[in-house]
């Protein structure tokens, strides 16, 4: 909490909030918090992309505006895949959101916000546990902050996919 930058947080709602088309990528273990954000996003009606693929998630850039945002997640902020994708996204005119750690330096180099972690990893767990755990966090905070920006929208929208996915249990 101490690298918590609060305006950062609120300019990052209002970017999703206010943004024709989300890309939000990440590769390896980061990949699967961006597919996470992005069915969040996805069920509260906002028009928001996750692509597996590097080679895709870099077309799909290209063709970003100034109405866009482009998320990039990346613990080590270093990931080549990851920044160069944020790098085109930067180009194309998107606003450029970076969740990394508070050491990571190349992605911050196009990240017009970013939403720092303060954790390190240790050599007793090495899958990524503490810093995908940091990353989920700041993932719901933030989907936190969107859902109650638009609280009424938003939760009927949530009750009419719950009650579609609902309606699939047999």
């Amino acid at each position: 909490m101490k690298i918590f930058d609060q305006k950062a947080f609120e300019d990052a709602i209002k970017s999703i909030l206010n943004a024709r088309r989300i890309d939000v990528f990440g590769v390896g273990t980061s990949g699967s918090i961006a597919l996470d954000f992005v069915s969040k996003l996805i069920r509260v009606g906002l028009d928001a992309r996750y692509f597996a693929d590097n080679h895709l998630e870099q077309l799909s850039c290209v063709s970003l505006t100034q109405k866009d945002v482009a998320i990039a997640i990346s613990h080590s902020g270093s990931t080549m895949d990851v920044v160069n994708t944020l790098k085109i996204a930067k180009e194309a005119g998107a606003k450029t959101i970076a969740l990394t750690n508070y050491k990571a330096t190349h992605i911050s180099e196009f990240a017009d916000i970013e939403l720092l972690t303060g954790d390190h990893e240790t050599t007793f767990y090495s899958e990524t546990m503490i810093s995908r755990i940091s990353l989920l966090a700041i993932v719901d905070m933030l989907y936190t902050g969107i859902l109650l920006s638009e609280y009424e929208n938003f939760t009927t929208r949530l009750h009419k996919v719950n009650k579609l996915v609902e309606g699939k249990n047999f």
